[in-house]
C-alpha cells in the first residue's frame, strides 16, 4: 500500500513538471513581450539592471522607445499579448468569424467538422453503452478506434472542435486537426468499413492540392 501511495505521489509530481515545461515557453514569452513593449526595458536589464548599474553598463532598452504603449499593456500584471494580437489583427473572438462573407471559409471547413463531430460522437457512443467492435467493419481498425484508453484524445479532440468553430478561422481546421492521432485512426475505419468511404479520402487528397494553391494567395 506504501509503495502504491509512492508510485501515486511520484506520478502527481512528474505530471506536475511536465505540465509546468509545457507552459513555461508561453508564460516566458509574455513577459518578454511585457517588458520589452510595455517598459521600455530588454528582459535581461528587468532580471540583471541591478547587476548592470554596478559593472557601470547602462540598461538595455527597447528599440521602439517612444512609441506610445498599445492598449494590452494595460491588461493586469502581465497581460496576454498572443489574445490582443488575435482580436486586434485577426478578428478573433466568440462568433466573431460568423459573417456572410466567410459562408465559402466554412464549406471548406465543412467536410472535417463533419468528420470531427462524427467521429467525436461515434466514440462517446460506444464508450457510455461499452459497444464492443463489430469484426465485420475492419476488426483491426475499429477496435483500435473503441478502445477506452483512447477517452483523452477523444475528449481533446472535441474541445479542439468546439474552440474551432466558436473563435478560430475555421478554414484552417483541417491543418490544425492533422496533429490529433485519432483523427487520423477514425478515418481508417471510415475506409476499412464494409463500404469505404472514399469520399475522405478525395477531400484530403483535393484539400492538399486547393489548400496548397490557396495558401500561396494569402
Amino acid at each position: 500500500v506504501r509503495l502504491m501511495g509512492r508510485v501515486r505521489v511520484v506520478s502527481v509530481l512528474v505530471t506536475s513538471l511536465q505540465c509546468f515545461v509545457v507552459v513555461l515557453p508561453f508564460v516566458a514569452f509574455q513577459y518578454y513581450a511585457f517588458t520589452l513593449y510595455c517598459h521600455g526595458v530588454s528582459p535581461l536589464s528587468a532580471l540583471f539592471g541591478g547587476l548592470f548599474s554596478r559593472v557601470g553598463l547602462s540598461p538595455l532598452m527597447a528599440p521602439a522607445m517612444g512609441v506610445a504603449s498599445r492598449p494590452w499593456c494595460s491588461g493586469g500584471m502581465m497581460p496576454n499579448l498572443y489574445s490582443f494580437v488575435q482580436k486586434e489583427y485577426w478578428n478573433q473572438g466568440f462568433f466573431q468569424y460568423y459573417e456572410l462573407k466567410q459562408v465559402p471559409n466554412f464549406l471548406l471547413a465543412a467536410p472535417m467538422v463533419y468528420i470531427s463531430a462524427r467521429g467525436v460522437m461515434e466514440y462517446l457512443r460506444a464508450y457510455i453503452q461499452r459497444e464492443a467492435p463489430r469484426r465485420t467493419e475492419g476488426e483491426a481498425y475499429v477496435a483500435a478506434w473503441r478502445h477506452p484508453n483512447l477517452l483523452p484524445h477523444v475528449l481533446y479532440w472535441a474541445a479542439l472542435l468546439l474552440f474551432s468553430v466558436t473563435f478560430m478561422h475555421v478554414q484552417v481546421i483541417t491543418r490544425f486537426f492533422t496533429h490529433i492521432p485519432v483523427v487520423h485512426i477514425f478515418e481508417a475505419t471510415l475506409l476499412a468499413h464494409k463500404r469505404p468511404r472514399w469520399w475522405v479520402l478525395f477531400y484530403h487528397c483535393t484539400y492538399i492540392l486547393v489548400g496548397s494553391l490557396l495558401y500561396t494567395t494569402f
